[in-house]
């Protein structure tokens, strides 16, 4: 995502398995994090969803409201950009994070 923008015909550039934590928090890297490591969870651009029945997820966005995400489809990339992707009341696996 550049600029806010989402490029449909740019690659991601990487995909990381994404662990559910109703206590993890990804931190929003632009610019830099002061205290960041190697090891600092960056907000993903995007998230695919690899095993659903459809199922529901359990976010936490970038403005600190958290959302149960129905229905969401296996194979599927979603452009929601969120801080926290938690364990509770979630039913969907396998997420991985992307990135451009």
């Amino acid at each position: 995502m550049r600029n806010g923008q989402v490029n449909a015909t740019e690659p991601f550039r990487r995909a990381v398995a994404i662990t559910l934590s109703d206590s993890t928090t990804y931190v929003d890297t632009v610019g830099g994090v002061a205290g960041a490591s190697q090891a600092t969870l960056e907000i993903p651009d995007a998230w695919y969803v690899g095993t659903s029945a459809p199922g529901n997820l359990v976010i936490v966005d970038m403005a600190g409201n958290t959302t149960t995400l129905k229905n969401l489809i296996a194979g599927q990339i979603y452009y929601i950009r969120a801080t926290k992707f938690k364990s509770a009341s979630t039913t969907v696996a396998d997420l991985v994070a992307l990135y451009y």
